[in-house]
């Protein structure tokens, strides 16, 4: 079987659905820039990778764990 794969309007990749490893979700900002991704295994704890951006610079890398505790653990911070 074959990754079935979604573009929006802009022509970005927003989804992969991959029979072997699930589905891989992606967000953009109105500027362009991918704000959120999601796998298949982050679906199932409800978590996703956020990234923060500064004037179109990648900023933080944010690992956010939607659990009862509301946990966020940052993965990465550019000075």
């Amino acid at each position: 079987m074959k990754d079935t794969i979604t573009y929006d309007s802009y022509g970005r990749r927003v989804a992969i659905d991959n029979p072997d490893t699930g589905k891989t979700q992606w967000w953009y900002d109105d500027a362009g820039n991918m704000i959120a991704r999601q796998t298949a295994n982050l679906q199932k704890k409800n978590q996703y990778i956020r990234y923060s951006y500064r004037y179109h610079q990648l900023k933080m890398i944010d690992n956010s764990k939607n659990d009862v505790m509301n946990q966020n653990n940052r993965l990465f911070n550019i000075i």
